[in-house]
């Protein structure tokens, strides 16, 4: 009887407590920041609107908790994404990958610009990543930290920004998270001299064999 008592003791269901209530949004924000600022992060990201429907960095930039309010976004669509983003708030920043074998494709290109022109009349940041991607790992063995195989022959990364400086002189951009590829991004970057032909970039890129990140365009 005592070993059948306590299966039936096992087995009932245990009351949990009750969830603490959510601190309000301020707090929300000011711990998140905190978090970022301890653990060095730069970017902290709430859902926009919230579960109440509101728009909470909005509302924490109209009470001095940031500064500044950034979208970003990665893939084939992202541009036109962010065209719809534009259209229903004024972003202080955009993010969004650019390099060679993006910008040869003739709708993202579209897009891209048309986002670029609305950012230039704005005055609004724009933030280029994946300059110098190659492509995914797929079977390669990983050499560097990103999560993307980035060209690694200084010519190749000379070409990749160049490219982008050249192009886009009104355009940041934002480097690749390995510390073995940093530095020759710099170097490039501080000899810049003007940007590469098509030619050139066409060459780069079959020579390296550069593909995309996000699989097929959209």
């Amino acid at each position: 009887m005592a070993w059948y008592a306590r299966r039936a003791w096992l087995r009932r269901p245990r009351r949990l407590a009750p969830p603490p209530p959510p601190l309000p949004l301020e707090d929300r924000i000011r711990q998140a920041l905190g978090s970022a600022k301890a653990f060095g992060a730069f970017d902290v990201s709430f859902r926009v609107p919230d579960r109440n429907g509101r728009p909470a960095w909005v509302e924490a930039r109209g009470q001095g908790l940031v500064r500044f309010i950034g979208v970003t976004g990665h893939g084939w669509t992202i541009a036109a994404m962010h065209l719809r983003s534009l259209a229903r708030f004024d972003f202080d920043s955009v993010l969004l990958p650019y390099n060679f074998h993006m910008a040869s494709n003739a709708r993202y290109r579209q897009s891209f610009d048309e986002v670029l022109a609305i950012c230039r009349q704005r005055r609004t940041a724009v933030q280029a990543i994946k300059s110098i991607a190659r492509g995914p790992w797929a079977i390669s063995n990983r050499t560097h930290t990103t999560w993307y195989q980035p060209l690694e022959a200084q010519a190749d990364i000379d070409r990749a920004i160049h490219f982008i400086m050249g192009g886009l002189p009104d355009v940041h951009i934002n480097t690749a998270g390995d510390l073995s590829v940093l530095p020759r991004v710099l170097d490039a970057a501080s000899r810049f001299a003007g940007r590469p032909s098509d030619e050139a970039m066409a060459a780069m890129a079959g020579d390296t064999r550069m593909t995309s990140l996000f699989g097929l365009p959209a």
